[in-house]
């Protein structure tokens, strides 16, 4: 299996890591939030852009979130939501990810019946379409994580409804820790069809702790066992947003895949 192992970093925290992820046969999962977007020239962009080719470093990005929803019924905010895409899809252009995560937007408390979820299923649709029309000459694909959404069929439905072999889903397993009381078997089962990554982290079950593999109440071992089950491989991208939850989060992952399949 030839597995590479990705680790989430914002922005601003790249500079002076591309040496290490290097050395040690790592990837970025580069974060770009709305004030990165706002405030980086491109001349900037093409020179980190210079510095992965320089350590012959492939990339994902992670796009901007906060307060964005692609399926809003409020056409300024669904129009916003764009905008702001589309300044990220301009920064891929220059990075070349393999991939790029987004979120669908998706509130149990706002779009809790039938009538409302589909109305937001209906303008998420929109979206997305417009969204797979933008990145058609990059090819680049556009991976759904799960936050807020209950159960799995939310994300199913709009990924069946554009059936569409760019537009995939980003399993997060701590979001479904917190917000699904769904066993993760159903979420894999529903989703491995479309399943492109995986968010890899810990928590307690209350907050999004963001802790290292193993340090919380999340089943891994039943996670990997059915991705094994479902002949899934998706690109592993680790979370934990410190140095060392990495490194114990790495060690985990040897134990799972082996050090010879991580390169």
């Amino acid at each position: 299996m030839d597995q590479r192992i990705f680790i989430h970093l914002p922005y601003a925290e790249l500079t002076g890591r591309l040496d290490i992820l290097a050395r040690e046969k790592l990837y970025p999962e580069i974060y770009l939030p709305a004030h990165v977007l706002e405030e980086i020239p491109p001349s900037a962009l093409e020179l980190l852009a210079l510095a992965l080719q320089k350590n012959q470093l492939c990339c994902t990005i992670h796009g901007p979130f906060l307060d964005l929803n692609a399926g809003s019924r409020d056409e300024s905010i669904r129009k916003v939501t764009l905008a702001r895409y589309g300044q990220a899809f301009a920064a891929a252009r220059l990075l070349k990810p393999r991939q790029m995560v987004l979120h669908a937007g998706y509130d149990r408390w706002h779009y809790g019946n039938s009538d409302d979820e589909e109305k937001w299923l209906q303008a998420s649709l929109r979206s997305w379409e417009w969204a797979l029309e933008e990145t058609h000459d990059l090819g680049l694909i556009l991976a759904l994580e799960n936050v807020f959404e209950h159960r799995p069929q939310i994300l199913a439905n709009l990924l069946h409804g554009m059936d569409a072999e760019r537009l995939r889903f980003c399993f997060d397993i701590g979001h479904h820790n917190i917000f699904s009381n769904l066993p993760m078997k159903e979420w894999i089962d529903e989703l491995a069809p479309f399943l492109a990554e995986v968010h890899l982290h810990d928590n307690l079950g209350e907050d999004d702790d963001h802790l290292a593999i193993g340090q919380g109440k999340i089943d891994f071992p039943s996670f990997f066992q059915r991705l094994r089950e479902n002949v899934a491989r998706p690109q592993l991208t680790i979370e934990a947003f410190d140095e060392r939850k990495v490194r114990l989060s790495l060690q985990a992952l040897e134990g799972y895949y082996g050090k010879e399949e991580k390169r």
